[in-house]
């Protein structure tokens, strides 16, 4: 059985996506997967509160997401990783800058949510061409 929402956090992710949708302009489509990527986050960190943020959190996000199997029983592709990990970056930068959470999170926290050098260059890659 999994914890009832957390209504701070839940609030904070509509501000966030309501900023992403109006300030930044992203389609109804690239809010639905950002939400599913915070969504998935707070499911995996037992939907603690946000105020309460750590690295370590970030970390063992990382490390579960690279274990982590997709719905056909696959490991998670590189662009998955990367895409799910930006937006948890982009959120943790938004959150560094509200009121209540300056003194708490700090921006260079975000970087935490990032892949290695290697794991970036083969998730931009394009996929190999077949030839004729």
């Amino acid at each position: 059985m999994t914890k009832r929402p957390n209504e701070k956090n839940e609030r904070l992710k509509r501000q966030f996506i309501d900023y992403r949708k109006y300030a930044r302009q992203l389609s109804d489509k690239s809010l639905d997967r950002e939400l599913a990527a915070l969504e998935r986050f707070d499911v995996w960190n037992g939907r603690k509160d946000f105020a309460r943020f750590h690295i370590q959190w970030a970390m063992g996000f990382r490390n579960h997401l690279e274990t982590a199997k997709g719905a056909n029983g696959k490991p998670l592709s590189k662009s998955t990783l990367r895409a799910m990990l930006a937006t948890m970056r982009e959120f943790t930068i938004w959150l560094s800058q509200q009121d209540g959470f300056r003194s708490r999170i700090r921006t260079a926290d975000a970087d935490y949510f990032k892949l290695s050098r290697r794991d970036e260059a083969e998730a931009r890659a394009a996929p190999p061409r077949a030839r004729d």
